[in-house]
């Protein structure tokens, strides 16, 4: 009896500490893991860039030092002298990541961009290879964009491009300067509010990166404009009549104040499309514009009408004003959702719209501002949203700052297949104000995106950054093969480290070598069959692809000899050329059967005679 309690208690250890990283999906849980000062003013902060190229339009990390690690930048947003700081990620040479301290980024470094109107800010910063084409071969490396917005005109788009070895040189910072928009009337907005009123995406699907900034006409009209400024390969163009495309979108009042826009695949097109937040400060609604999918031609079309009402999902019509949109498969059936925050003080939390993949968005489920921060009393409002990869499941999470009176934190949403949302609390571990901007990526390689979230503390924006803790994906593509048929069974396996049962994979197989000669089917199981018409020896890869975008990858080598093939004359393989067909012959297989078979006959005839 005693050995079956103590068996069953060891099971039960084992099942928890198999579980544990999935209960942690950080595993600065309570405090931030790494801060860093970084300016003396509001501010945005970019890590990743909206890569089509992806499957599901996932977002891919910028790199600025060409060594496969993310990096960030943030761009102040609200003075007249804009200043850039750069965090170049140290890689595999970062130590582990503890509560209070780490170094998984170097000391920022910080750059001048230059003067801008008396009458101008900064808006949101945007980057990725913006002067290369994204899925050019090797990767190139990232640069990085930020409007110039305010009552001046003309307003005009500051790249930075990254130079050879890494980084932007020397400060302050040469930008590439074009025109984005002539209009005095037409204001793009720049506050800790609205931190995404612009983003990269190839809208003409040419395979640069064009960028999208959403405006409002200050001339009374009521209606916001979608500026993209188009990219042919060597970096975002000026605004002529050739080049520039603006989308109106009506709004319901003049002069709305605020505007935010994501991007994703909401129709079905095979280009990327825009979702835009709009509030005038008595309704909040979402207009989807949808993409054409005419490769080579930008062409978004906007409707009159609101997507979605927003207001017709918070009590008493309370206006949700919406400052923060973002888009991604949030359940995992493979349509594009949207969430939205609702900062209103009355009603305040996160809307959540899951798309059908036409368009439209049927269901509706909401996220109360108190989960995300249960330790103010009240006036909790989520600020501004990301998306991320926070779980071992392939669906893509949502994280947002949250503001309250007397408490500021990370919350992180995940969401399962039946649209039922679980809160992660994460503390920034220090006394800060003015949570501002946000953005989430897989800073250590190790599966799962981490997040950098910018507060305030004592008149200078800090980056605080949650490193996840879930498993790191291992990929097995099982024991190297030897067959005699020209037709094999391979098996693999995908899992976490530590095991999680609750982990979701996607195997693919490819054959990496040789060129001709096999072919793979089933090649997304984990049990795939392999057919050769070409004896030799094959080189497998299994891909194992979980949490969105993070992989693992093993190969298996396949040498096939068949019996066929061996039978054939003249193949040289044994004997002599052609003695394989003679039956009689000393090296042949019938022939060294028929010689065995002789032996022992001679052998059990000595054994009688004795």
């Amino acid at each position: 009896m005693k050995k079956s309690i103590f068996l069953f208690s060891l099971i039960l250890l084992c099942f928890a500490f198999s579980n544990k990283a999935h209960a942690q999906m950080f595993q600065n849980t309570n405090a931030a893991c790494e801060s860093i000062n970084l300016l003396t003013t509001s501010a945005s902060v970019a890590c990743k860039y909206f890569n089509p190229n992806v499957t599901n339009y996932f977002y891919s990390g910028a790199d600025f030092t060409g060594d496969a690690f993310t990096d960030c930048v943030a761009v102040t947003t609200s003075t007249t002298a804009p200043q850039a700081s750069v965090l170049l990620n140290r890689g595999t040479s970062a130590v582990s990541c503890a509560s209070g301290s780490g170094d998984q980024f170097q000391a920022p470094i910080n750059y001048n961009i230059g003067v801008i109107g008396t009458s101008d800010t900064m808006a949101t910063v945007t980057a990725g290879p913006i002067a290369h084409s994204y899925n050019a071969s090797p990767a190139p490396n990232s640069d990085f964009a930020v409007p110039e917005t305010g009552l001046g005109a003309p307003k005009d788009l500051y790249t930075a491009n990254s130079i050879a070895g890494g980084g932007f040189g020397v400060s302050p910072i040469t930008p590439s300067i074009v025109t984005w928009n002539t209009t005095a009337t037409q204001l793009a907005f720049s506050n800790d509010v609205a931190e995404k009123n612009a983003a990269l995406f190839d809208c003409d699907g040419d395979g640069n990166l064009d960028e999208v900034i959403v405006v409002r006409d200050t001339g009374g009209s009521g209606s916001f404009t979608l500026n993209v400024s188009l990219n042919e390969g060597s970096g975002l163009t000026a605004v002529a009549a050739a080049t520039v495309f603006d989308t109106h979108i009506s709004s319901v009042a003049a002069n709305a104040p605020v505007a935010s826009v994501a991007i994703g695949n909401f129709s079905g097109s095979s280009l990327p499309e825009v979702a835009v937040s709009i509030d005038d400060g008595t309704t909040g609604v979402v207009q989807v514009c949808v993409n054409d999918s005419t490769v080579g031609t930008c062409h978004l079309t906007c409707p009159n009408t609101p997507t979605i009402n927003l207001n017709n999902f918070h009590a008493s019509n309370i206006d949700p004003n919406p400052t923060s949109i973002v888009a991604g498969d949030f359940n995992g059936d493979g349509n594009t959702d949207i969430a939205v925050n609702a900062p209103n003080q009355r009603s305040p939390g996160i809307d959540f719209f899951f798309g059908d993949g036409s368009g439209a968005f049927p269901t509706h489920t909401f996220v109360t501002a108190m989960s995300l921060n249960s330790a103010a009393a009240n006036n909790t409002v989520p600020r501004v949203l990301t998306t991320g990869c926070f779980n071992n499941d392939n669906n893509v999470d949502v994280a947002t700052t949250v503001d309250g009176i007397s408490s500021q934190s990370v919350g992180v949403i995940t969401t399962d297949s039946s649209n039922t949302q679980t809160v992660t609390q994460l503390s920034f571990g220090a006394a800060v104000t003015d949570v501002e901007g946000i953005d989430a990526a897989d800073f250590d390689g190790q599966g799962g995106d981490d997040i950098i979230a910018l507060a305030n503390t004592g008149n200078v924006v800090t980056g605080f950054v949650f490193m996840n803790a879930i498993e790191n994906i291992v990929a097995n593509a099982g024991a190297d093969i030897t067959s005699a048929t020209n037709v094999v069974q391979l098996t693999g396996t995908c899992a976490m480290n530590p095991a999680d049962a609750t982990a979701v994979f996607a195997p693919t197989w490819t054959i990496v070598s040789p060129a001709t000669g096999g072919t793979l089917t089933n090649a997304t199981t984990l049990t795939p069959t392999l057919t050769t018409t070409t004896d030799g020896i094959y080189t497998v890869r299994l891909t194992c692809r979980s949490r969105c975008k993070d992989t693992a990858t093993d190969t298996v080598t396949v040498t096939t000899a068949t019996v066929n093939n061996l039978l054939l004359e003249g193949d040289g393989r044994l004997g002599h050329p052609g003695c394989m067909l003679n039956p009689l012959a000393p090296f042949s297989i019938s022939g060294m059967l028929m010689m065995f078979s002789g032996l022992g006959i001679l052998w059990s005839f000595r054994r009688q005679k004795k």
